[in-house]
C-alpha cells in the first residue's frame, strides 16, 4: 500500500489512519483525508479488499486523542499514543518549568541561574530524579509540589512572609523584594506568569465555576488530579486559598480557540422571547452551543445560553444586546458554584 495504491488482503476492519501508519509514521502523523475509488471519505470510513485509497497529507495536521478512537491496527494505535505521550511530555516539561521560573522570581531568583550552576540538577537528585528536566516534567503533571523546590532555597520565615503581592514584614515594613516588586508595579511592568496560549492547551484546565473568559483578571493552581486549574483571580474558591498556592498567570495576546461561558437572562414570561434572544446572540456572529429555558413563579422565565466566546469584550457586547430587548429583566454570565 502506498499513497496512492490498491488495498489488498483486508483481514481485519480498518480505516484510513491504519493504512496510513502502515505506509510510514510521518505519512501516519499528518493524514489530513483520503480518497477512496477516487472519491473523498471521511477518516472514519471503512475500507474493504480492492480499494484504491489515497492518503491526503498536511503539515499543519497531527495526532489527536479522537485518532484512538479510528484507529483499529496495532501499529497505528501505538504510533498514535507515542505522539501524544511525547507531546504531553514535552508540554509538562514547559508548563513545570513555567511554574518555577513564576515561583522563583518571587524571590528574586533565576531559574537559569540555577540550570547552569546545576543546582536544580543536585535539588532533583534529592527527591530522585534523574536530573532537572525529569523534576520540572513532575512540576507540569502536577505530581511534585514546586514549593519543595523553593523550601531548598529560601528560609523556612522568608518563605512565610512572601505572597503574590507586596506584604508587611516585621516593624509594619515591606520586605526588600516586596517593594522591589511593588516598584515595578508601579513602572507598569508585570511579574512574569503562566501565559494561557490555547484553549485546548495539555495539562491546563479552566474552572466551571468561574468560567475564565481572556480579558478577565486570572490566577491558577497546580491540583494532582488535573495539573493546571486557572480561574478569574475574583472567583470565591481562588480567594479561599492560601496566597502561597497562588501562581501568576496571564493570557497570551495571541491566543487560540474559543470558550464557553453561560449566560443567564431573566424576562418575563411572554410567547416568542426566546427566538428573539436566540437571534439577537447569533446577529452578533456569537455560536449558541445549548439554549434552555425554565418558567418561575410570578410570570418570570429564566433563559440560559451556553455560548461560544473569543474573550470578555464579546461577552460584554451579547449581554449589553439582550439587556435592550423589552421584557428582558437581567442578563449576566452565571458562576457555578461560585
Amino acid at each position: 500500500v502506498h499513497p496512492q495504491g490498491r488495498a489488498q488482503g483486508l483481514s481485519q476492519k480498518r480505516h484510513p489512519h491504519d493504512f496510513a501508519y502502515a505506509i510510514h509514521t510521518e505519512l501516519g502523523n499528518h493524514c489530513a483525508g483520503a480518497r477512496v475509488n477516487s472519491r473523498i471519505v471521511p477518516l472514519s470510513y471503512t475500507l474493504e479488499s480492492g480499494d484504491v485509497v489515497e492518503i491526503i497529507p498536511s503539515k499543519e495536521t497531527h495526532p489527536v486523542k479522537a485518532w484512538l478512537d479510528l484507529a483499529v491496527t496495532p501499529r497505528a494505535r501505538t504510533k498514535i499514543q507515542h505522539y501524544l505521550n511525547t507531546q504531553e511530555v514535552k508540554k509538562s516539561s514547559e508548563l513545570g518549568r513555567e511554574i518555577l521560573e513564576t515561583e522563583l522570581l518571587k524571590f528574586d531568583l533565576r531559574l537559569s541561574d540555577l540550570v547552569k550552576s546545576r543546582q536544580l540538577d543536585a535539588i532533583a537528585k534529592k527527591f530522585n530524579f534523574s536530573d532537572h528536566k525529569k523534576l520540572l516534567e513532575a512540576i507540569g503533571f502536577g505530581k511534585f509540589s514546586f514549593r519543595k523546590v523553593i523550601a531548598q532555597l529560601v528560609a523556612r520565615d522568608e518563605m512565610r512572609r512572601m505572597s503574590p503581592g507586596p506584604r508587611a514584614g516585621a516593624g509594619g515594613k515591606t520586605t526588600a523584594r516586596a517593594a522591589k516588586r511593588a516598584k515595578a508595579t508601579a513602572a507598569g511592568q508585570k511579574p512574569r506568569g503562566i501565559v494561557i496560549k490555547s484553549v485546548k492547551e495539555p495539562l491546563i484546565e479552566f474552572g466551571s465555576c468561574c468560567q475564565p473568559l481572556p480579558g478577565e483578571e486570572i490566577v491558577a493552581l497546580m491540583t494532582p488530579e488535573s495539573g493546571l486549574l486557572v480561574h478569574r483571580a475574583d472567583c470565591p474558591k481562588a480567594l479561599a486559598l492560601e496566597p502561597e498556592k497562588i501562581i501568576a498567570a496571564s493570557w497570551s495576546p495571541r491566543l487560540r480557540g474559543k470558550f464557553t461561558a453561560t449566560i443567564e437572562v431573566v424576562s418575563t414570561d411572554e410567547k416568542g422571547l426566546l427566538s428573539e434572544m436566540s437571534g439577537a446572540i447569533s446577529q452578533l456572529g456569537i455560536n449558541i452551543s445549548k439554549a434552555l429555558v425554565r418558567t418561575l413563579e410570578s410570570h418570570k422565565a429564566v433563559a440560559t445560553f451556553e455560548v461560544e466566546l473569543k474573550n470578555v469584550s464579546e461577552l460584554n457586547r451579547v449581554i449589553s444586546r439582550l439587556s435592550r430587548i423589552k421584557n428582558v429583566i437581567s442578563v449576566e454570565k452565571f458562576s457555578r458554584g461560585a
